[in-house]
């Protein structure tokens, strides 16, 4: 099943990027930072954010933006 994603999923969706996507810029920086930029990007108008249960368990997800230097800026300042 997929939905979109909320905030009460930043945890898996963060040991899941970690996990599987541990040689992004993001993961290089602190933990801190990755929570900040996962919970601004499923929080802004320019992305879009879903993530894949099995069994009710959040196996994957996807984001994409329509506006990066916007979002960007949201997490930035």
């Amino acid at each position: 099943m997929i939905r979109i994603a909320r905030e009460v999923d930043i945890d898996v969706i963060e040991q899941l990027f970690t996990r599987y996507i541990d040689n992004s810029f993001f993961v290089t920086l602190d933990k801190t930072f990755l929570r900040v930029f996962l919970r601004e990007l499923i929080q802004s108008r320019y992305s879009a954010n879903f993530v894949y249960l099995d069994n009710s368990q959040i196996v994957g997800f996807i984001s994409s933006t329509s506006n990066c230097p916007g979002l960007l800026k949201n997490i930035f300042l």
